[in-house]
């Protein structure tokens, strides 16, 4: 995370900092999203947005030595990325909000064809043989083309270099951001901002249980993921929504690689032989409506929630079980630990300018090398 040695008076507005956050601060490579209750919301949106792109800078060096995990984390860090900028959408210009978008869009342009090499792959050991002598020949088959493939697209680019492209733009995108976002940033602004991500997903949802069709079931499952990167984002612990939304994206995923499996056969139709094709394009037809379906009725529930609700409650931190609010007052020992900046237990830190109750996170237990600041001085009890 971002640390930083001055703070503006005032909690949200970031003041003479606004133009560069990272003008006196250390970015650390993070693999999720988490606003920092230390800082104020802006600043802590600033953070978490740098901390993954650092962290996809990060699978450029670490390519050489495996490069198909490299170039999965590289994408899922950007993905990360694109749902900070999605959610502050409604707070940005539109030629800014465009500007952003497209940078992170582009920086996994070039890395789509070797994932979904991988991604084919894999998602053969999903498809349901059911004892067919057939299909399971007709997959041998299409797996021997998919590792030719995958051999040759591997000899025709370096992925450290295909990487290094991606990222190299990367540096400067949390400027961008910040000169883009307003100069106050509180929870009323971000609980709308979710609220409007959640209207997205339910409305792609929708659309795909009415078209049923490959590029409806993609759309539904960008915004499910997206919104489940905005609640890693924001909601004060982790909670059976982000769980829930985490199933939801997993089964589309399942999905969406049937699809591409289903491209794949197409294109390599020649390769495997009319009976081969025919086999897997039957099977196929036969899995991706049964489990297209399994999802979206197992989502219902988590979309039926009103938008203001579901980002209220997800903002909002959990309830504190009953012997936390009854614990008695510090001693002696534990006041001098936490004046000494320790922390004997979980505290609760809520981030400066906001309600009590607001983007409250349990603290992180570790030691601290000078007095606790009055933003993250445990509350009393």
């Amino acid at each position: 995370m971002a640390t930083r040695e001055h703070r503006s008076e005032d909690p949200g507005d970031p003041g003479g900092d606004r133009a560069d956050p990272r003008n006196d601060g250390v970015v650390a490579p993070r693999d999720t999203l988490e606003l920092d209750p230390g800082l104020p919301p802006w600043e802590g949106l600033l953070a978490a947005f740098a901390s993954v792109l650092a962290y996809a800078a990060a699978q450029v060096d670490d390519a050489g030595r495996r490069p198909a995990r490299a170039v999965h984390e590289y994408r899922k860090s950007i993905r990360r990325a694109r749902a900070v900028v999605r959610l502050v959408r409604p707070l940005l210009k539109g030629a800014r909000y465009r500007a952003l978008d497209g940078a992170l869009r582009r920086a996994v342009q070039e890395t789509s064809s070797v994932r979904d090499a991988e991604v084919v792959a894999e998602a053969l050991d999903a498809l349901p043989a059911g004892g067919d002598a057939a299909l399971a020949e007709a997959v041998a088959a299409l797996r021997h083309v998919l590792l030719a493939r995958q051999a040759a697209a591997r000899a025709l680019v370096a992925t450290r270099d295909l990487l290094a492209r991606g990222a190299g733009p990367l540096a400067l995108l949390p400027l961008r951001l910040a000169k883009a976002l307003p100069a106050r940033l509180d929870r009323a602004r971000l609980e709308e901002a979710l609220a409007e991500s959640y209207r997205r997903a339910r409305r792609r949802w929708r659309a795909a249980r009415r078209d049923g069709g490959a590029e409806a079931i993609h759309a539904w499952r960008k915004r499910t993921k997206e919104l489940r990167y905005q609640l890693e984002l924001l909601e004060p612990a982790p909670q059976p929504r982000e769980r829930a939304l985490g199933r939801v994206a997993k089964g589309l995923g399942r999905v969406t690689d049937l699809v591409i499996v289903g491209h794949a056969v197409a294109e390599h139709a020649d390769a495997l032989g009319p009976e081969h094709a025919r086999a897997l394009t039957a099977a196929l037809e036969r899995a991706v409506p049964t489990l297209f379906e399994e999802v979206a009725e197992g989502a219902a529930p988590l979309l039926a929630e009103r938008a203001r609700a579901f980002a209220r409650a997800a903002l909002s931190p959990p309830t504190p079980p009953a012997d936390e609010v009854a614990r008695p007052r510090a001693g002696a020992g534990e006041r001098q630990a936490q004046r000494d900046g320790r922390r004997l237990g979980p505290a609760v830190v809520v981030i400066p300018g906001a309600p009590a109750h607001a983007l409250a996170r349990p603290a992180p237990v570790m030691p601290r090398t000078g007095p606790p600041t009055p933003a993250s001085r445990p509350p009393r009890v």
